[in-house]
């Protein structure tokens, strides 16, 4: 008999917790108009980025200013050259050459 109420317990305790909404838990709409203006997104946020990964920095990129590979400041130029064509920010300190 007392196994029996147990489960009848437990049975009820687990409908009330699935049943019983989660704490903080409230509804929202959000009404999205395209028309709008929206914010303006400064062009100094775009740029380029290399990592160091096997010989894409050292030997790819960078190839040191004395290396016979053309080279401005170390940047294989036609890499320095290829970037240049893209319209991104020179901000900060890669490759303002």
């Amino acid at each position: 008999m007392n196994n029996r109420i147990a489960r009848i317990a437990m049975a009820a305790i687990t409908m009330h917790v699935f049943a019983t909404p989660a704490a903080g838990e409230y509804k929202a709409n959000v009404v999205v108009d395209a028309r709008a203006a929206g914010v303006t997104i400064r062009p100094e946020i775009y740029g380029q980025f290399a990592e160091q990964l096997g010989t894409g920095i050292n030997g790819g990129i960078w190839v040191g200013p004395d290396s016979p590979i053309p080279n401005i400041r170390g940047y294989r130029r036609d890499v320095v050259e290829a970037l240049q064509l893209f319209p991104v920010s020179t901000y900060g300190p890669d490759l303002r050459l």
